[in-house]
C-alpha cells in the first residue's frame, strides 16, 4: 500500500519495509484526529476519505485546508529536524469515515535523519526560514492594517474637526456681538419688540429650508435679490448679511415686512440693528445645524472604523455585505486619494452573509489597495474603482472590484494569488496582499476568487457562500 502513495513511491524496498513495520493502517469515524497544542506524537497519511485542517485564531478555529487527495499528509511533519516542535501546530479532523496510515513521530524523525541526512539539512534550513518569514509578514500585515485604520480615521476626522473648530470660533464672535447689543443698547424698545416678533419667523424659515432646501442656483439668485434690497435700504455690509439671510430661507418680501413695521421709527440704524440681530440668530441656527452634521460625520466614521475592525463583535456572525464594503472604503479614503473616483454599485436587499467580518474586510482592503496602485501606475494617475455586489446564485453573493488601471499581464494571471509573488520593485511589496485575500475568501470562507484583466479594465471577482460549511470551494464566476 505504501508504494501506491506518492509520498513513498520512490523509496527503496528496504526503506518501505521498515516504514511498513513501524506504521499502522487505522480507520477513523468523523471527528477530531488531533488538536492544536497536543503532543505531536504521530504523522498521518490519508488513504481514503476526507481531512480538514484548522488553525486557532483568537477564540475560534479557522479552517485552512480541506482535502480528499490520496496521499495528503499532516501531523508531526517536522519530526526530522533538530529539536522538533513538541506540539501540533494546528488541528485535524476527519470528515466522515476516513482511513489513515499512522506513523510514530519519533521513529519517522530517526528514519529520515538516518537515511536522508542531506535532505534533512536542506529542509531544516527551509523550515527555519519559512517560520521566520511568516512571523515577519504577519507582524507587517497587522501593522499595515492598523496603519490603514489610523490613516483613514485621521483623514476622515480632519474635515469635521476643522468644521467644529470654525463653528466654535464663529459662535464666540456672535456671542460677543450679542453682548455689545445688550451693553450699548443698539435696539430701542420699539426695535427690540420688532426683533422679538420676527425672531420666531426666522427660526421657522431655517426649519422650512431644512425640510425643502433650495437649489444652489435658487440660493444664489435669492442672495443677489437680498443684497440689492439691503443696499437700496442703506444697510451696512450688505454683502456680509445677504449670504446668511439667503441660507436661512429669508425672502425679500419678509425683509420688506420688517422694514414696514419699523417705519414709524424712521431710523435706518434701527432697521440695520434688527436685521443684524436676525442675521446673527440665523447664523447661530445654521452653525448649530452644521455642528450637528459634523458630529454625525464623526459618529459615522467611528461606526465605520468599528465595523472595519469588528471591535466587540463575534468573530463569526451574520453581516450586511454592503455595510462591510462601505466601512472598508471609508477607512481607505486617505489611501484612495483625490484622483480616484469610487463608484458603489450595490445590489439592494442582499441576504445577510455569515462570515469572519474582520478578515473579510482586510481581504477587500488588499484587493482595493492593489486597484489603487494599478491606477497610480498609469501616466494620468487618475481613474475609477467600481465596487459591485450581486446575488450570483440563491446561496452565493458576488463582489466585483473593477479598476481602470494599467492591467495585469495575462501570463501571470494564475500566479497573482501565490504567496510572495509581486510585480513591484524590490522593497515596495512582498506579495502577500492577494495571497491573504485568497486564503481568506477561498480557504476560510470556501468561496472563489478570480481575475480578468486588460489595460484599462481589471476585474477581481469574489464569490462567497451565504453560509459556511460547503465541502468544496464554489466555482469562480465567469
Amino acid at each position: 500500500m505504501l508504494r501506491g502513495l506518492f509520498l513513498f513511491e520512490a523509496l527503496p524496498g528496504e526503506h518501505l519495509e521498515s516504514l511498513a513495520a513501524n506504521s499502522a493502517l487505522v480507520d477513523y469515524d468523523a471527528g477530531l484526529l488531533f488538536g492544536e497544542g497536543e503532543p505531536a506524537r504521530f504523522f498521518y497519511v490519508l488513504v481514503d476519505g476526507e481531512l480538514s485542517l484548522s488553525k486557532r485564531a483568537g477564540d475560534r478555529d479557522v479552517e485552512t485546508t480541506r482535502t480528499s487527495h490520496r496521499g495528503a499528509y499532516c501531523g508531526a511533519t517536522a519530526s526530522f529536524i533538530e529539536n522538533p516542535p513538541e506540539a501540533y501546530g494546528f488541528s485535524a479532523r476527519t470528515v466522515g469515515s476516513t482511513r489513515m496510515i499512522r506513523i510514530g513521530a519519533e521513529y519517522l524523525g530517526r528514519f529520515i535523519r538516518t537515511h536522508y541526512p542531506m535532505a534533512v539539512h536542506l529542509l531544516q534550513g527551509m523550515h527555519v526560514d519559512h517560520e521566520g518569514v511568516h512571523q515577519i509578514v504577519d507582524q507587517q500585515r497587522r501593522i499595515q492594517a492598523a496603519g490603514t485604520l489610523t490613516a483613514g480615521l485621521m483623514h476622515g476626522l480632519n474635515n469635521p474637526a476643522a468644521a467644529i473648530a470654525r463653528i466654535a470660533s464663529h459662535l464666540n464672535t456672535i456671542h460677543h456681538r450679542d453682548l455689545q447689543v445688550s451693553t450699548y443698547g443698539r435696539l430701542s424698545p420699539a426695535a427690540a419688540a420688532v426683533y422679538a416678533t420676527f425672531r420666531s419667523d426666522a427660526s421657522r424659515a431655517v426649519q422650512a429650508e431644512q425640510i425643502s432646501p433650495a437649489s444652489a442656483l435658487e440660493r444664489i439668485q435669492r442672495e443677489e435679490r437680498i443684497d440689492e434690497w439691503l443696499t437700496a435700504h442703506g444697510i451696512e455690509q450688505s454683502w456680509v448679511k445677504a449670504p446668511t439671510l439667503a441660507a436661512g430661507g429669508i425672502s425679500v418680501s419678509w425683509l420688506q415686512v420688517v422694514a414696514d413695521t419699523l417705519d414709524c421709527t424712521d431710523s435706518l440704524s434701527e432697521l440695520d440693528a434688527v436685521l443684524s440681530a436676525v442675521a446673527d440668530r440665523l447664523d447661530t441656527l445654521l452653525l448649530v445645524k452644521e455642528l450637528a452634521a459634523a458630529s454625525a460625520e464623526v459618529s459615522a466614521l467611528v461606526a465605520s472604523a468599528r465595523t472595519y475592525s469588528q471591535v466587540d463583535s463575534s468573530p463569526l456572525r451574520q453581516c450586511e455585505l454592503n455595510e462591510l464594503l462601505d466601512s472598508t472604503l471609508t477607512v481607505m479614503a486617505s489611501v484612495v486619494g483625490d484622483g480616484i473616483d469610487i463608484r458603489r454599485d450595490y445590489a439592494a436587499n442582499l441576504p445577510p452573509l455569515r462570515c469572519y467580518a474582520a478578515e473579510l474586510n482586510q481581504a477587500y482592503n488588499n484587493i482595493i489597495q492593489n486597484a489603487v496602485e494599478a491606477i497610480k501606475a498609469t501616466d494620468e494617475r487618475t481613474g475609477t474603482i467600481t465596487v459591485r455586489t450581486s446575488l450570483f446564485d440563491p446561496g452565493i453573493v458576488r463582489v466585483d472590484i473593477i479598476d481602470t488601471g494599467a492591467g495585469i499581464d495575462a501570463a501571470i494571471h494564475d500566479r497573482i494569488f501565490l504567496p510572495f509573488f509581486t510585480t513591484k520593485p524590490v522593497g515596495q511589496g512582498i506579495g502577500m496582499g492577494l495571497d491573504l485575500a485568497w486564503r481568506t475568501i477561498v480557504g476560510m470562507h470556501r468561496g472563489s476568487l478570480s481575475v480578468a484583466s486588460q489595460p484599462g479594465n481589471t476585474q477581481i471577482t469574489a464569490c462567497l457562500p451565504l453560509e459556511l460549511g460547503s465541502p468544496e470551494p464554489h466555482p469562480a464566476a465567469p
